[in-house]
């Protein structure tokens, strides 16, 4: 992801620390001047209250390096998961 090993698990794993966050999901999509971006689904710890996308950025420029930052947020209700509960990242998004 522009030119930087980005693990996408860890870069996951922050997220989900992320305040009004529950779980996440953490992609790479394609994009035109930096290859591949991060982008991140996120479930909301209260449904009723989900956190706010710029509230999300600014957390990421606070804990996460440059690179790592998700360039987009989307709030979801659940994770696409497997039989056995692993997050199905082919269907995240779709």
């Amino acid at each position: 992801m522009s030119g930087e090993n980005v693990s996408l698990t860890e870069v996951e794993a922050a997220v989900a620390q992320a305040p009004g966050v529950l779980e996440a999901a953490v992609v790479g999509v394609s994009d035109p001047v930096r290859d591949t971006v991060p982008v991140a689904y996120v479930v909301a710890r209260d449904p009723d209250e989900p956190p706010h996308t710029e509230d999300l950025d600014e957390w990421a420029v606070r804990n996460l390096a440059p690179a790592a930052r998700p360039r987009a947020w989307h709030l979801i209700d659940e994770l696409p998961r497997t039989s056995v509960g692993k997050v199905r990242r082919f269907r995240v998004g779709s």
